[in-house]
Formats: C-alpha cells, structure tokens, sequence
C-alpha cells in the first residue's frame, strides 16, 4: 500500500489506490454507524431495539454489517 507519490509530476494522474481506499472508507463509515447504533442500544434507557427484535437476530444484523466492513474494507491492511 503506497498511497505516497514518490515523485511530484505536474501531469499527475488520479491516483487508482487513493481512490480505491477512499471508496472503502466511505462503505465502511455507512455500514459501522447503524453497527454502532445496535452495539451500544443496550444502553439507552428502555432497551428500545430489544423490542422490536430479539438478541439473536440483532446480533446476526451485526455479523451482516460487520463482516463487510471487516474483510472488504480491511482488505488492504491484511495483505
């Protein structure tokens, strides 16, 4: 991962790797904010998402929202 232009040129061409890892990012930021909404709804006063659905199933919804951030988002950094 080089997301550093070792030479500075006038011409630049748009860089395939800034634009790839600002792609994940944004992807990664619109999956973890409801991620991080159901992790920690435990903790506002009344439980309000236990009544709508049980542990097990918000729970699998976090796997589903979790598991792309992890493994495409984060792809780059595991190789």
């Amino acid at each position: 991962m080089k997301l550093e232009a070792s030479t500075f040129r006038i011409e630049a061409q748009p860089d395939l790797e800034l634009i790839s890892m600002t792609r994940r990012l944004w992807f990664s930021g619109v999956l973890a904010l409801p991620l991080l909404f159901i992790a920690m709804s435990d903790m506002l006063p009344g439980a309000p998402l236990q009544e709508v659905a049980t542990t097990r199933v918000w729970n699998w919804i976090q796997l589903a929202l979790a598991a792309p951030v992890v493994l495409w988002g984060g792809w780059p950094f595991f190789q």
